[in-house]
């Protein structure tokens, strides 16, 4: 009897550890996979932090130097000149390296202004505010609803002239000038303009100006519907 019961007792203690180990190797804790950044294509990445950035995006050539439409959520141009402007769903235009939210067609269009506070013919509806002197993540949240205004264009560049002809030499892009648009559905976007230049060299030059221009790097976060949260670091 003494012999069986340590064969049992043994049995059972194996029979533990095996439950014991299967336990152990089931609640074993698997590390979180690290997130990544998310390539959409060559010019688009969307950052692990929600933030989207464009680099070195051509300007097309058959609309150089017309309006070309830019839609946030879609993350790429949506149309481009007079004939989109009225039937693309966009929120700013690009010409050459200034933006837009009222391309201005001279003025010609009945209603072109609506004597109130917005231009008529700004189907988007995105209004705007900037920010000089600051950082993109230092912009946390959207600023009041009366803080914004609708306008014809903003100005992203600096000119830099020559000094010795008073000649436009090429146009630099300060790092510390941030918007924030309003768009139509209550989405608020941060956005910064960085370079008009291939590369985005951090110093611009004539040379560069006359050589690689047309490629714009920018960069925005998109908060979510109903929220005011722009925070991004």
């Amino acid at each position: 009897m003494k012999l069986q019961f340590k064969y049992a007792f043994l049995m059972l203690c194996l029979t533990g550890a095996f439950f014991a180990c299967k336990d152990d190797k089931d609640t074993d804790v698997k590390p979180e996979e690290e997130k990544k950044d998310s390539i959409v294509n060559e010019y688009v990445t969307i950052k692990v932090n929600g933030v989207v950035e464009i680099k070195s995006m051509p300007v097309p050539v058959a609309s150089f130097f017309n309006y070309n439409l830019f839609s946030f959520s879609k993350m790429g141009l949506v149309g481009a000149g007079e004939d989109s402007v009225n039937t693309a769903a966009w929120d700013v235009g690009f010409q050459g390296a200034g933006l837009t939210t009222s391309p201005n067609w001279g003025g010609t269009a009945p209603g072109y202004w609506d004597g109130v506070d917005k231009f008529a013919m700004n189907p988007s509806d995105v209004s705007v505010v900037g920010y000089e002197d600051t950082t993109f993540d230092a912009i946390k949240a959207a600023p009041p609803a009366t803080a914004f205004m609708h306008t014809l264009a903003m100005s992203p560049q600096t000119p830099v002239y020559n000094t010795e002809t008073g000649e436009l030499a090429y146009f630099d892009f300060p790092k510390r000038r941030v918007f924030v648009f309003k768009l139509n559905d209550g989405r608020y976007v941060k956005f910064q303009y960085v370079s008009y230049y291939k590369g985005a060299p951090e110093t611009p030059t004539a040379e560069i100006y006359q050589k690689d221009a047309g490629y714009w790097t920018f960069k925005y976060f998109i908060s979510a519907k109903g929220s005011t949260d722009l925070s991004t670091k």
